[in-house]
């Protein structure tokens, strides 16, 4: 018999494929595509929006388990709703930068804001075991250490996310 998360993979796997296809297929109706200029590497227009297609998908699932009272992962309404507020601040600062472009500083500024807000909203936040957490076994420490943590990885995506 099926389990129920693969059932959710199976339809999170359909609902990504259908809608950044779909994205893909409309990115110049909608205006969301890359164009050209010295410092690109592409020679026509590009779609920009298959991460959307991803968040459509997530966004629906996350719904859809909530609603049916699945928990994909064990936290509470409010660590829920503190993930979705600093992911929302992550992808808005993403689209934006996307189809208007926003300075680095203030990219760098909803970062740390979005990072912030999920590591004083969600309970125990802890994303590895820090080297040197027996001599700043704190809560301040570990809570600038994660913070640190998610910006850089944030910036090692976009920053991979800029190769064509």
């Amino acid at each position: 018999m099926f389990k129920f998360q693969y059932i959710l993979f199976f339809c999170s796997f359909l609902v990504t494929f259908i809608s950044i296809y779909f994205l893909i297929k409309n990115a110049n109706k909608l205006n969301l595509v890359d164009h050209p200029n010295n410092r690109k590497i592409h020679k026509i227009s590009t779609p920009q929006v298959g991460g959307l297609g991803i968040v459509i998908s997530f966004s629906l699932i996350f719904l859809v388990s909530f609603i049916i009272n699945f928990k994909i992962i064990d936290i509470s309404l409010f660590e829920s709703c503190v993930l979705v507020l600093s992911s929302l601040i992550i992808i808005m600062t993403g689209f934006i930068d996307d189809t208007k472009g926003i300075t680095a500083f203030n990219k760098f500024l909803f970062q740390v804001t979005a990072s912030i807000i999920l590591v004083l909203g969600v309970k125990d936040l802890q994303f590895i075991d820090w080297p040197f957490s027996i001599y700043f076994d704190s809560i301040f420490y570990n809570s600038v250490l994660s913070i640190f943590y998610i910006v850089s990885i944030l910036n090692a995506i976009n920053l991979i996310d800029g190769l064509d």
